[in-house]
This record gives structure tokens, sequence and C-alpha cells, in this order.
């Protein structure tokens, strides 16, 4: 906040800093099979719209905070519209978030290799995740 020269966001009514938080920090394997990490805030454009000229600079300075945050990790950030994700893709990822923690003995790397061989046959974004877990345990065979 203060390389911006933004007044860091508080508490109301205390000067107690408010904690940060980027809703999706995602690690995947990118094109050359390097691992990579992502980060995405979600947000509604309904927030934006209907806040007064002062809340939604307020705003934009809370996202450039971000942003400068990730970028100075060398992690791309983007800002990802609600209203822009299907439906399909929102209770996707809101199953996925839930379970965030994986056990230690899963990620062997053939079955990682298994499952992003499925994945990148599958059109991910249209189909249920129960439907897709289904189809993955069927076809990876985890160890």
């Amino acid at each position: 906040a203060n390389s911006l020269n933004y007044r860091h966001p508080v508490y109301p009514g205390t000067q107690i800093p408010v904690v940060m938080t980027t809703d999706f920090l995602i690690t995947f394997l990118d094109s050359s099979g390097e691992v990579k990490v992502a980060a995405r805030s979600v947000k509604y454009r309904k927030e934006f719209e209907d806040a007064n000229i002062g809340v939604q600079n307020r705003m934009a300075e809370k996202l450039a905070i971000e942003e400068k945050y990730w970028a100075s990790r060398q992690i791309e950030w983007k800002l990802v519209l609600h209203e822009n994700l299907s439906k399909v893709r929102i209770a996707n990822l809101t199953i996925l978030r839930t379970y965030a923690s994986i056990h230690p003995s899963l990620p062997t790397e053939k079955n990682i290799g298994n499952l992003f061989g499925f994945l990148s046959k599958c059109e991910t974004d249209q189909v249920p995740l129960k439907a897709l877990l289904d189809q993955a345990s069927k076809n990876i065979y985890i160890d």
C-alpha cells in the first residue's frame, strides 16, 4: 500500500490493519510442464456499479494493492468477474475450495500425469465436478 501511496485498509473505527486476502491461489502445470502459480480475485460487477465514486476509487486502490503484492512475488494476478464464470465452473470451484488439502499419498508423479492426461481431453468448465471426478476415477486408476 505504501509503495503505491495508498492507505492500508484498517478495521472500521480503529487503526488496526486488515489482513488482505485473495480468493484463489492456483498451482498448475503450464504448457511446457513447469509448475506455475496464479492468483485470482473474484468480484461481482454489481459491487462496482452500485458504489459511489469514492467507494469505487477505494475498491480500485485495494485491487491495485493486491495486484502489486502478487507481482512482487512474480505471480500472475487477475480480477475475475463472477458474471463471467459459468454456473458449472462456479459450482466446481466451490466444491474444490472446500477440499483444498489433498492427502500426501495421492499426488504421486504417476497419478498427477494420469490426471493431467485425462483433464487435457476434457471440457472441464462444461462438466459438473461430480461427473468429472467419476470419469477421472474410472480412467486414471489412482494408486
